[in-house]
């Protein structure tokens, strides 16, 4: 009887603990989303940056904002509020983080240096620049390269990336595009792109509107290491 109780009582606790791990797991999704939304998200932005290092949130707040969020038809206890605010911050900080790389990486380097490096340098100033911005980027073998010489990954993009380097007297034909094209499908890659230090053809141009094929030419290239294009 004793031990008929105890194993009993032993799968009454596992089960408890399974049903407390799901309600966990589901509240901690809710929180993902939530920090999302744009009470929380106006909620962190108004915060200083000894608030934002404390991550102190009284319950009055908590109350506030599950108040805001109610009127919108959004039901959440404090707890995953305070979690979505805990979340909401670190991704915050790890925005600015990441643009403070982006800064240096804008004040090591303009376009005019850019000219003096070679096409393997020109690749790394590239693979820093997307990591920076939160990229995962692998490069490929220098030769035999099969079209790309970067892969990005960031989420559910896969972009696989054409670096040339050329002198600002010669555009970029409709080589450079069928290129990246065949990189995109040997690499499995969603997206393409053509980065280059000079411009483009206008029968480069109409493949890669046809291909869907991003092109940033010199002009763009300024733009994106002065934070002013996203890829």
């Amino acid at each position: 009887m004793n031990t008929l109780f105890s194993a009993s009582s032993r799968t009454y606790i596992v089960a408890l603990l399974v049903v407390i791990f799901i309600w966990a797991l589901k509240e901690l999704i809710r929180a993902g989303r939530l920090s999302k939304n744009p009470t929380i998200i106006m909620y962190v932005n108004k915060m200083s940056n000894s608030e934002l290092e404390k991550n102190e949130i009284n319950q009055e707040v908590l109350s506030e904002l599950q108040l805001q969020l109610m009127k919108k038809d959004i039901r959440a206890n404090r707890l995953t509020i305070r979690q979505s605010i805990t979340m909401a911050i670190s991704s915050k900080k790890q925005s600015v983080r990441e643009q403070v790389v982006i800064e240096q990486v804008q004040k090591s380097i303009n376009v005019d240096e850019i000219d003096k490096l070679s096409g393997v340098q020109f690749e790394s100033l590239l693979r820093d620049y997307f990591v920076s911005i939160g990229f995962k980027v692998s490069m490929t073998k220098a030769s035999g390269d099969q079209g790309a010489d970067l892969i990005l990954v960031k989420e559910q993009r896969r972009i696989a990336v054409q670096a040339k380097r050329h002198a600002t007297q010669s555009k970029l034909g409709n080589a450079s595009v069928q290129e990246v094209i065949s990189g995109r499908i040997y690499y499995e890659c969603t997206e393409a792109c053509v980065i280059t230090t000079t411009y483009f053809t206008a029968q480069a141009v109409e493949l890669a509107r046809r291909a869907n094929v991003v092109l940033i030419d010199r002009r763009e290239l300024i733009k994106m290491l002065n934070g002013r294009y996203s890829l």
